[in-house]
C-alpha cells in the first residue's frame, strides 16, 4: 500500500512541475516563422525582429541595427576581420566564422557552407549559387527542404525569392 502512495505522489508531482512548461510553450507567438539553411552557397538575407544563430566555412555577415538605440544583443567568433562601415552596420569575414543576434536587425550572409536557423517576423531573401554546383537547402517551419534558388539569368545581383517570416507561420 505505501508503494502505490508513494508512486501517485511521484504522479501527482511530475503532473505538477509541467504546467509551467506547458504555460511558457503556449506563449509563443503564433506569428513567428523559422528558417533554417544547410550548407548553404550564396547569399542570405534577413530582415526581422527575432533571432538567428549561424555559422559559415569562408565567408561574411553583414549586420545592420535598423533602429540605433535599440537593444540589439550581437555575438561573432571566429571573425579574421571586422570593419564598421557606419554607425550601425558591422561586417565581419573570414573562415569557420559562427554568430549569434537577438533583436531588431538586417543581416547578410554570404559565402560557403552557411548554416543558420531563424525565427521571427520580417523578410527573408535567398540566393543560391550561381553556377551549376550544389548551393545547399533550405526550409521554413516543418515545410519541405528546397534547394536555394538561383536569381534571374538578367539580374544575377536581385535576390531570387523573398519570404515572410510573419507569413511563414501559416506554412
Amino acid at each position: 500500500m505505501l508503494g502505490v502512495r508513494r508512486a501517485f505522489a511521484i504522479f501527482v508531482l511530475a503532473g505538477i512541475l509541467t504546467i509551467p512548461a506547458v504555460a511558457l510553450a503556449s506563449r509563443q507567438d503564433a506569428n513567428d516563422g523559422t528558417l533554417s539553411v544547410r550548407n548553404g552557397v550564396g547569399k542570405v538575407w534577413i530582415g526581422a525582429r527575432g533571432a538567428v544563430i549561424g555559422r559559415f566555412d569562408s565567408g561574411s555577415v553583414r549586420i545592420v541595427d535598423p533602429v540605433d538605440g535599440e537593444l540589439l544583443d550581437v555575438q561573432v567568433w571566429g571573425a579574421e576581420r571586422h570593419r564598421e562601415p557606419s554607425d550601425t552596420t558591422d561586417v565581419w569575414s573570414g573562415t569557420n566564422v559562427r554568430f549569434r543576434i537577438a533583436g531588431r536587425f538586417r543581416i547578410t550572409v554570404a559565402g560557403s557552407d552557411i548554416d543558420l536557423s531563424a525565427i521571427g517576423t520580417g523578410k527573408v531573401g535567398l540566393h543560391g549559387n550561381d553556377t551549376n554546383g550544389p548551393d545547399g537547402t533550405f526550409w521554413i517551419n516543418d515545410g519541405p527542404t528546397r534547394s536555394l534558388p538561383n536569381p534571374a539569368v538578367d539580374d544575377p545581383h536581385d535576390f531570387a525569392d523573398f519570404y515572410s517570416l510573419y507569413d511563414l507561420s501559416s506554412g
